[in-house]
């Protein structure tokens, strides 16, 4: 869900307050997660990566990071990882919100895949 500020269109503050936050709890996977998203907005798909990766080297069983991670990885032209962490976040589905949005994901990935990553 995305914060107050991402919703007011100030992108950069809602930034600035996931970096206070891991900054004061680097272990925080969802701030990790929702950088991610923020940064993925602002089309920096390399950092939401890398933001993606952390959010869920925190927490393995965090099905919305693994679905976001396979989006951003999918925009990456890296199909075959998008797929696996498409597949993880169907998997590990808390609810059928997650599983809808990760099984569209996937399709699209699995669809528009011309070639290996």
């Amino acid at each position: 869900m995305p914060t107050v500020p991402v919703l007011l269109g100030r992108p950069d503050e809602a930034l600035d307050s996931f970096d206070r936050a891991i900054a004061i709890e680097p272990r925080y996977a969802e701030a990790h997660n929702n950088r991610g998203g923020v940064l993925r907005e602002r089309g920096d798909q390399e950092a939401a990566l890398a933001s993606f990766d952390r959010a869920v080297a925190l927490n393995p069983d965090y099905a919305l990071a693994h679905c976001n991670r396979g989006m951003v990885l999918n925009e990456l032209c890296r199909p075959k990882q998008a797929l696996a962490s498409m597949d993880r976040a169907i998997a590990l589905a808390p609810n059928r919100q997650t599983l809808i949005v990760a099984a569209l994901a996937r399709f699209s990935v699995s669809s528009s895949s011309t070639r290996p990553d």
